[in-house]
C-alpha cells in the first residue's frame, strides 16, 4: 500500500513446509519487490509492520529496518530506499 513517502508491507505469509523451496528467502524476496515498486513510483521507504517480535527482529536485525513509534499510532519499521 503506497502513501506519499512510503510502500508499506502489511502481511506477508510463510509456508509451514519443511521442504519449502523458499524457506529463509520469503521476506527478502518480498522486500526486493516492494523496494523496487516504492522506487518505480516515486517512494523514498519501505515500511512494515511485524506481527511478532521475531519477525520485528529480522527486520530490524538483519534487514536493517528502524522502529518507528509516534504518539497515538501503532509502531511500524521503516527503512530508506534509494
Amino acid at each position: 500500500m503506497p502513501s506519499s513517502r512510503a510502500v508499506t508491507l502489511r502481511f506477508l505469509e510463510g509456508d509451514p513446509r519443511p521442504d519449502c523451496p523458499l524457506i529463509g528467502r520469503r521476506a527478502l524476496i518480498a522486500l526486493e519487490a516492494s523496494a523496487l515498486y516504492a522506487q518505480g513510483i516515486g517512494r523514498s521507504q519501505i515500511r512494515v509492520e511485524p506481527a511478532n517480535e521475531t519477525l520485528a527482529a529480522l527486520y530490524r536485525d538483519r534487514y536493517g529496518f528502524a522502529l518507528v513509534s509516534l504518539e497515538g499510532a501503532p509502531a511500524y519499521y521503516v527503512r530508506n530506499i534509494l
